[in-house]
């Protein structure tokens, strides 16, 4: 049961061996996570996104997340432990069966999460099948739905600091190819490795950035920080700074258009503690 919450909830366990002259060190759990967009021209700085932890800390446990898109609904995700030692199962929001309710699934053997699976009564489950290589590491994700328009994967092969990602939606025959060129910098466990990444890769087949899946760490392994990413003539780059601390408290993202050096996108992720 330790395995699990140092997986999925951040406890315990932070990587304690540090790079020798990295600046960089997450040693506390974010309180909230936020994206907001920069306006190219003035710089003005609009909320888009973000993923607020209600972390316990005498139980060593998350009580909820709430992920809130601004100018709609936010979506509140409370956490229920009672089949996490016996079913390796943690189910987020169950009241009975009328309820709408969610559910993850762990990997006993290797502590990986394996499953994030939404029940509405009387519809199809839809949510995520997540497979990992024999390192930890993310090999795969598939979302599967009810809505076969919605439906795709995204796979990823890892080549010393280059990790290659293919993305495909069968339904309109709709594929991307990634690069990502990742930094020296390690990431704790803290701070979601698949929201930093899903950021960058093309979303036009599909992407999991806004779900409470990118809130969430999915594995023991420890990731290098991404420094870039390229899709096809689109390049994201990624800038970091920390505090006094040596936490991890701001990343700038900027998309170009490589042929034409210009910027279309601006990014700020802020996170507090």
């Amino acid at each position: 049961m330790k395995h699990y919450i140092w997986i999925l909830l951040l406890l315990f366990f932070a990587c304690k061996k540090e790079p020798e002259g990295a600046r960089i060190s997450i040693r506390q759990q974010p309180s909230v996570i936020a994206l907001s967009s920069l306006d190219v021209v003035s710089g003005l700085e609009v909320p888009v996104f973000s993923f607020l932890y209600a972390f316990n800390v005498s139980s060593g446990r998350f009580d909820s997340i709430v992920t809130s898109t601004y100018g709609s609904s936010a979506s509140s995700y409370v956490f229920d432990y009672a089949q996490l030692n016996s079913r390796q199962k943690i189910v987020l929001n169950f009241i009975d069966s009328s309820s709408v309710f969610s559910e993850l699934v762990f990997d006993n053997a290797n502590y990986t999460l394996t499953d994030y699976t939404s029940y509405t009564p009387l519809q199809t489950p839809k949510g995520y099948k997540l497979q990992y290589d024999a390192y930890a590491r993310l090999k795969r994700y598939d979302f599967n739905s009810a809505i076969v328009a919605e439906n795709y994967f995204r796979g990823y092969s890892y080549h010393d600091d280059t990790i290659l990602v293919n993305s495909q939606r069968a339904s309109d025959n709709c594929f991307s190819n990634d690069t990502i060129l990742s930094s020296s910098y390690n990431l704790d466990y803290r701070i979601p490795y698949l929201f930093l990444i899903e950021l960058g890769v093309a979303q036009h087949c599909g992407s999991a950035v806004f779900s409470l899946l990118s809130a969430l760490p999915l594995s023991n392994f420890v990731y290098k920080l991404p420094r870039s990413i390229v899709s096809g003539n689109i390049r994201t780059e990624y800038a970091y700074s920390g505090d006094q601390e040596g936490r991890l408290i701001g990343i700038n993202i900027i998309r170009k258009a490589v042929d034409a050096n210009q910027i279309l996108n601006q990014y700020k992720v802020s996170i507090s503690y």
